[in-house]
């Protein structure tokens, strides 16, 4: 599942990856691995030449005894016999996570996480003195079994050679194969399979994750058709997918209905596609029963699609562009069966399209104007928006309008039908909901989302003049608001402001600096210059504060003083001095 493969991640304030081993100096009786003790898997000579030595990793006890990061056992896994004084490199390779903990003859501890590269750990000494080096190979999590490794000594570099790593290989038979032409009937098409193995699908493509048999778990030989192809395998653990085209393409999907892997093929070709069932547990390689799901219609055989041409749950309405009232509201219902990011894919425009809604479009727009346009929903509820345009274009959003409320918006609008679905960011929800449609800006109450130089200044109006005292340009200001930087014209200005001016200023002519400070706001400048025009900034001065360095033109400046993330209103300084 998503959170417990987060709960394997590793934290950075536990582990600096690629860190240079740790050097620890112990008492014997601080240690709670056995100092003396019968190496598990051998001793290693070396006298220089390159060795290996066949081990497993892992254990019950906690290196941290060591002072060591991982798992390992009691008595060394092995230990290295050095007969004359020089260069040691040692390194453990293995296609898993491992640590390394070392005691030296001088009684010494040397411990090592991923320092000989990828996941492999490494110690390196410059000039190791003679004697016996008692070594422990751990997993670096718990509960990880004995994997294979072998165990590397060189005295020219780390060597992570791994002669157990087994790889999926799609040039081998499969255990079976199933025959199909574009239309088959009976859809889906399903076969028992074993998902998961020894073999890291990761041989397949680097992005593919999970574990399954050497051999594919089956061959599609396809005839071709008109239809989208769905292969998935589902069962009662974490499944992933691996499928080789034809055409030698590799696609592989972990979770694609909840812990279900598939790939949906948009244009299949015609030829033989070989498929490997994983797991997304490394830890078993002995597989569990599963099916693989092969269909034209959805994963599993489930249409999973919108109907964009379907009835509009409430209804078909036409904007003309200045339409009043503006917003045009439409209380509406939020949610549904049907999942907007299995439905879209990552076809939308921005990527991710969440929350679940219907089938049929809730609402339908035919819109002919100039724009800009605006679609936002208001809720008590988390909700979400997916819009399919006149070019048959997705766009999603999530939290814009703030509050768990959506909102999208189009700059330049093509004329024609706007299919809208209220989605509702949980499953299993249907909420009632606004839907507004604005060519002003969104929400409810499109005026106050404006920044308009017309209201009178919320923290000062100033008129100053070159020389002026320093103090009297340090404003104390509020950064943030509900209003949208949407009616600057062709300036781009990032972040969230209020409805009025911060500041407005009078001023005098002369170069002028315009900046920002702040102990909690990321902040950003906004400014209507005296012929109109727009100036904007977001990060221009130190750090994530804004400064605007002006020619400072005779005339009134109103200045709004913003925050780059959200709508969250937070205290501020604006800073007017003239510039150098």
């Amino acid at each position: 599942m998503i959170f417990q493969k987060l709960a394997n991640l590793k934290l950075a304030g536990l582990k600096l990856a690629g860190a240079s081993a740790v050097v620890i100096a112990l008492s014997g009786g601080a240690l709670a691995q056995t100092h003396g003790g019968e190496p598990g898997f051998g001793v290693l000579g070396f006298d220089g030449s390159a060795a290996s030595l066949p081990a497993r990793a892992g254990g019950a006890l906690s290196l941290e005894g060591l002072g060591c990061f991982g798992f390992s056992t009691i008595e060394p896994s092995a230990a290295i016999s050095v007969g004359a004084a020089g260069p040691l490199y040692i390194a453990a390779g293995s296609d898993i996570d491992l640590t390394l903990a070392m005691r030296g003859p001088d009684g010494e501890i040397n411990c090592s996480d991923d320092d000989a590269g990828e996941l492999n750990p490494g110690l390196a000494l410059s000039d190791a003195a003679p004697g016996l080096y008692e070594i422990w190979i751990g997993t670096y999590g718990p509960g990880e079994g004995y994997p294979p490794v072998s165990l590397n000594v060189a005295a020219d570099g780390f060597n992570t050679a791994n002669p157990y790593l087994i790889l999926a290989n799609p040039a081998l038979p499969a255990a079976q194969t199933l025959r199909l032409a574009g239309g088959f009937r009976n859809d889906p098409q399903t076969l028992g399979v074993t998902a998961g193995g020894p073999a890291q699908m990761s041989g397949l493509d680097m992005f593919c994750s999970g574990r399954a048999s050497q051999a594919p778990a089956a061959a599609l030989d396809y005839r071709g058709g008109a239809l989208p192809l769905f292969i998935s395998v589902s069962g009662e653990a974490d499944t992933t997918i691996g499928v080789v085209t034809p055409g030698g393409e590799v696609l592989c999907n972990d979770d694609a209905v909840n812990a279900d892997a598939g790939v949906m093929i948009e244009a299949p070709e015609a030829g033989q596609y070989t498929i490997f069932a994983g797991l997304f547990d490394r830890q078993n390689t002995d597989g569990v029963p599963a099916t693989l799901s092969i269909s034209e219609i959805g994963y599993g055989g489930v249409d999973r699609r919108l109907d964009v041409a379907g009835a509009p749950g409430f209804g078909t309405h036409t904007l003309v562009g200045g339409f009043m009232p503006d917003p045009a509201s439409y209380a509406v219902e939020a949610g549904g069966a049907m999942s907007l990011s299995m439905a879209i894919g990552e076809s939308a425009m921005g990527g991710w399209c969440p929350g679940n809604t219907t089938r049929a479009p809730t609402l339908r727009i035919t819109y002919d104007g100039q724009g800009p346009l605006f679609i936002s929903m208001e809720s008590d509820t988390d909700t979400t928006l997916a819009v399919n345009g006149p070019d048959g274009a997705w766009t999603c959003d999530d939290d814009s309008l703030g509050s768990l409320n959506p909102s999208l918006s189009y700059d330049t609008p093509r004329a024609g039908v706007y299919d809208v679905f209220a989605g509702t960011f949980m499953d299993g929800e249907t909420v009632p909901a606004m839907i507004y449609v604005s060519e002003i800006a969104p929400g409810a109450d499109p005026s106050t989302r404006l920044m308009d130089v017309s209201l009178p200044a919320l923290a000062a109006t100033l008129a100053l003049a070159p020389g002026f005292d320093g103090d009297a340009g340090r404003i104390a200001v509020t950064a943030g608001g509900p209003a949208e930087p949407t009616n600057t014209g062709e300036t781009y200005c990032p972040g969230n402001y209020t409805n009025a001016p911060s500041v407005e200023l009078d001023w005098a002519g002369g170069p002028l600096r315009f900046a920002t400070q702040s102990d909690t706001a990321d902040t950003t400048l906004a400014v209507n210059l005296p012929n109109g025009d727009w100036i904007c900034d977001d990060d221009g001065g130190d750090g994530v504060l804004a400064r605007l360095d002006l020619p400072g033109d005779a005339g009134v400046y109103d200045i709004w003083v913003g925050s780059y993330f959200g709508n969250e209103a937070q205290a501020a300084q604006l800073i007017i001095e003239e510039a150098p």
